[in-house]
């Protein structure tokens, strides 16, 4: 039989010791090599037709075998169909993972080879309940972000069934993000996250069966530690932006807002549910609304300045929405706040010359921006980290207050901050 993308044969195993051989089945995939499966059946040379590749003779093996072989031939057409439907040709273990789950067989087991049925619930119907389910748990950034990654998965597939999210799926949109949508590593990556952690939910509620997201491990490049550039603000550049006068009630509130976050390392969407009731003398309490982890952050009294400032301040539209009635700040939501900071550190002259890498796809690209084009609101939080490590504070105590677990989280600050303090004791040479 032959396909497009591959070919199928059914052929004997020849082995010495025995009259009867081994039944094998191998399919090659389109410049691949052959991949093999045992069917457990056994038949001798007379019983075979190895012109036809089937079976001969009315025996009940003979009609076994040919049965299987029908069956087979279907699943591996079947399986195919969908790869091309995605423009892939499936590598050996996708091939050999696939006719596995559409079989429903265990390694080596051969008495089952029914197709698994077929679920009529589309993915964007399951991820719309996923939102659903899951936004009382979200910051309004992450909900944000969500509802726009439901739009990619509806313009990349929009009739696509859950059942058949797999591995080649996930391929396929991969190659999709970055081929037609041009998106960076570190975008593409956060993209699969998204789509892996949906699949994984999906399990836990029993409606999707399959591996997808354990089975595909992508390799995207410009998403790991190593080009993850981080931006801050020296303690100059911080500094400079705390003197300079901006003009504008929305201006001074995000100004206000963005200092409060370099001086605690509260992300902004902690801030918008800042309530006064979680303000002490010296210190607040906070749930944070990324991790859910209750902190307890020490106030210094730069931190002090800004809470005694706003401390008759009104609930805005958005921090009404949330329940927020007696704010301890009167911050804004991120998206509005980013476009304020972008044009206030311009304003205030913080234009260093930064190196912007990232990746399409394999390719790497390089260009030079001011450095107020890569501010944003969690620059903030940057700042206070390496600022903290910088003043002699240890990194275990920075993370009580960040809410940081993984040690590891810290060490592109550390590398930072060590850089920071060798050009301050570089100060010595001048006396």
């Amino acid at each position: 039989m032959i396909h497009k993308t591959y070919t199928i044969r059914f052929i004997l195993h020849r082995r010495k010791d025995t009259p009867r051989q081994h039944l094998q089945m191998r399919v090659t995939p389109r410049g691949g090599k052959p991949v093999s499966f045992a069917t457990g059946l056994s038949l001798t040379e007379a019983e075979w037709d190895p012109l036809l590749g089937r079976a001969k003779g009315r025996t009940e093996e003979a009609a076994e075998a040919n049965t299987l072989m029908a069956q087979w031939s279907q699943v591996v057409a079947n399986i195919f169909s969908h790869y091309d439907s995605l423009h892939i040709v499936p590598t050996a273990e996708q091939l050999r993972r696939a006719f596995a789950q559409a079989t429903e067989l265990a390694e080596g087991a051969t008495s089952q080879y029914v197709m698994q049925p077929a679920a009529s619930v589309t993915l964007l119907a399951a991820f719309t309940q996923y939102v659903l389910d899951r936004k009382g748990d979200w910051s309004a950034g992450t909900l944000s972000a969500m509802q726009s990654f439901r739009h990619l998965l509806g313009e990349f597939r929009p009739d696509v069934t859950l059942v058949n999210v797999d591995e080649a799926y996930i391929e396929a949109f991969h190659r999709w993000l970055v081929d037609n949508r041009g998106q960076q590593g570190v975008t593409v990556y956060n993209n699969l996250t998204r789509l892996k952690s949906f699949l994984k939910w999906g399990r836990r509620k029993k409606i999707y069966k399959g591996t997808a997201d354990n089975d595909y491990r992508p390799k995207v490049k410009g998403a790991g530690g190593l080009t993850r550039q981080i931006v801050y603000l020296t303690r100059d550049e911080l500094r400079r932006f705390e003197e300079y006068e901006f003009k504008g009630k929305q201006f001074q509130t995000a100004k206000d807002v963005f200092l409060f976050c370099c001086y605690t390392g509260l992300r902004t969407s902690d801030v918008l549910r800042l309530r006064r009731a979680d303000c002490h003398a010296d210190h607040i309490t906070v749930t944070t609304q990324k991790t859910n982890h209750t902190l307890t952050i020490p106030l210094n009294d730069k931190a002090k300045s800004l809470l005694e400032k706003y401390a008759g301040c009104s609930a805005n539209r958005r921090q009404k929405t949330l329940g927020i009635l007696s704010p301890a700040l009167p911050a804004t939501d991120r998206k509005a706040m980013n476009r304020s900071i972008h044009e206030m550190m311009r304003m205030a002259g913080i234009d260093e010359p930064l190196r912007h890498t990232y990746y399409i796809g394999q390719e790497r690209h390089d260009e030079e921006v001011p450095k107020y084009e890569l501010i944003t609101t969690h620059t903030a939080r940057h700042t206070f980290i390496v600022t903290a490590i910088s003043l002699g504070i240890p990194p275990m105590v920075i993370m009580e207050w960040t809410g940081h677990k993984d040690y590891n989280a810290m060490r592109p600050y550390i590398a930072i901050a060590g850089k920071t303090s060798a050009q301050a004791m570089s100060l010595f040479n001048t006396l």
